[in-house]
């Protein structure tokens, strides 16, 4: 069994050049799948892998006015106000229970494949508990589980707004620009591109009279699934039950790792995840940290599971094509 190694130093701002670089390196990659080491355990550090991610569409949205910076007392009620006019535009993207309302945004979702919703439904999980930690009682469809809802439905978040004056104190200023940051999760069937020109087209239509909108889009990732049946998620759940001494779970992610799409897009590999993070562990904070016994147990999970694959002698079934097949599958 041969392994290549590819360290990916951009992780945390979307991996930027790491799609150019698979690409121009293609030749060097072709796998039977792939196996990022990222996320971690489920609650109560139950060893886990993550088979599925979402998508992401990220995108910067900024609407002007034709003037600059304006005092409300002389203006106001008589412009367009660009702040007024990005939260009127923001409100309408969706609906009260969370659902996108742009038009075709949902038109390619995948209805959520039967063994997945199974395998969410078997997956320990409290989810008043959940909302608590959230500091919210309830929302989203009522159609959907809390778990089915974060891992596979898409959603629309405003991540961030800024306009005009925020400080301390008083100003009546009508301002003269106002921004947001705004993504969205995808689902299978859903493809990046498509959906961020929904998107485009949709907030030009939008816009209220007076007012420029422009969006910028800054990230696209499509989501990723490997089958149920892969060989390498039993041989990685064997070495998981092995290694930690308890049965291990298979979860569905709701975030999004950028460079599991490209390994999927432009390496055509199946991947997953197998990280070793136990939970409450502060990622992306200060003193984010691991338990020793999570690093030493993991550590002798890897080496059960390239043992375990090796063991069994099978092939992926959804082995990477050569590099021809991929140029002549793009062009």
């Amino acid at each position: 069994m041969n392994i290549t190694f590819v360290v990916d130093g951009e992780e945390e701002s979307g991996s930027p050049t790491f799609r150019s670089w698979a690409a121009e390196h293609v030749h060097r990659l072709r796998a039977d799948f792939a196996v990022v080491s990222e996320l971690g355990f489920h609650d109560g550090n139950v060893p886990a892998i993550t088979s599925s991610l979402r998508g992401i569409v990220s995108l910067h949205i900024e609407v002007e006015t034709g003037h600059g910076e304006l005092l409300a007392g002389n203006f106001a009620g008589a412009v367009q106000n660009p702040a007024n006019a990005l939260a009127h535009v923001l409100a309408g993207l969706v609906d009260r229970n969370g659902r996108i309302t742009i038009p075709g945004v949902l038109d390619d979702v995948a209805a959520l494949d039967p063994a997945v919703r199974t395998s969410l439904a078997a997956t320990p999980f409290d989810a008043p508990a959940f909302r608590r930690s959230a500091g919210v009682t309830s929302f989203g469809d009522p159609r959907w589980s809390v778990l089915e809802s974060r891992t596979g439905r898409p959603a629309l978040d405003v991540n961030g707004l800024h306009a005009g004056f925020t400080g301390p104190g008083p100003k009546a200023v009508i301002p003269a620009r106002a921004s947001a940051k705004v993504s969205i999760r995808l689902v299978p069937n859903q493809i990046p591109e498509r959906v961020a020109h929904l998107v485009v087209e949709h907030l030009k239509r939008a816009a209220p009279p007076d007012t420029h909108i422009r969006t910028t889009i800054e990230l696209l990732s499509p989501p990723t699934r490997m089958d149920a049946e892969h060989p390498a998620i039993s041989a990685a759940l064997a070495a998981l039950r092995t290694s930690f001494e308890r049965e291990p779970v298979q979860l569905h992610g709701g975030g999004s790792l950028p460079v599991l799409g490209v390994m999927t897009e432009t390496l055509g590999l199946p991947v997953m995840s197998m990280g070793f993070m136990q939970p409450g562990s502060n990622e992306h904070a200060p003193n984010e940290w691991l338990l020793e016994d999570n690093f030493e147990r993991g550590t002798r999970a890897i080496a059960l599971f390239c043992a375990e694959l090796g063991a069994s002698g099978r092939p992926s079934p959804e082995a990477s094509p050569s590099p021809h097949d991929v140029d002549r599958d793009r062009s």
